[in-house]
C-alpha cells in the first residue's frame, strides 16, 4: 500500500475513534449535557423531549459512522472508491456544517473549527487516493 493510502487509513482510523466518543453523550446525564452546553458559551440549554432525543440520537449516528469509518480505514485499498466517495462527501458535510453553523448563529469559533476541518480533511483524502489504482501497487 502506498504511503499516501496508509496515510488515508490513519486518518480514517482517527476520524472514526473521535466519532466513537460520542457514544458517551447517549448515556450521559442530562444536567451533564447542560453544563456542557453553557460552558461552551451557548447560553442555557433549551428544555423538552426533542431536545433530549436530538442531542442523544445524533450522538449515537455519530458513533455508529465512526465505527463504520474505522471499519473502513482497514480496508482503504480494497474499498478505494468508496473511501473516494468518503473523501467528497465529507468535504460536502464540512460545507454543510459551516453552513448551518452560520444559520444557528453558533460562535465563529465553532463554525470554524467544525466546517473548514472537515472540508481539508475529505480534500485530503481525495488528494491521496487520486492516483492510486487499486489494481496497482506503487510505492510513493
Amino acid at each position: 500500500m502506498s504511503r499516501k493510502l496508509v496515510s488515508v487509513a490513519w486518518i480514517l482510523r482517527l476520524v472514526g475513534l473521535l466519532s466513537m466518543l460520542a457514544i458517551l453523550a447517549v448515556f450521559m446525564p442530562l444536567s451533564w449535557m447542560a453544563s456542557v452546553h453553557e460552558s461552551l458559551g451557548l447560553g442555557k440549554m433549551p428544555e423538552g423531549p426533542i431536545v433530549e432525543y436530538l442531542a442523544r440520537s445524533l450522538s449515537a449516528l455519530y458513533a455508529l459512522l465512526g465505527c463504520w469509518i474505522f471499519y473502513l480505514s482497514g480496508r482503504v485499498p480494497e474499498q478505494l472508491g468508496f473511501v473516494r466517495l468518503f473523501g467528497c462527501l465529507f468535504a460536502v458535510f464540512g460545507a454543510v456544517l459551516g453552513w448551518v453553523g452560520l444559520q444557528s448563529s453558533m460562535p465563529v469559533t465553532w463554525v470554524l473549527l467544525e466546517g473548514p476541518p472537515a472540508i481539508l480533511l475529505g480534500l485530503w483524502i481525495l488528494y491521496c487516493c487520486r492516483d492510486n489504482d487499486p489494481g496497482a501497487s506503487s510505492g510513493d
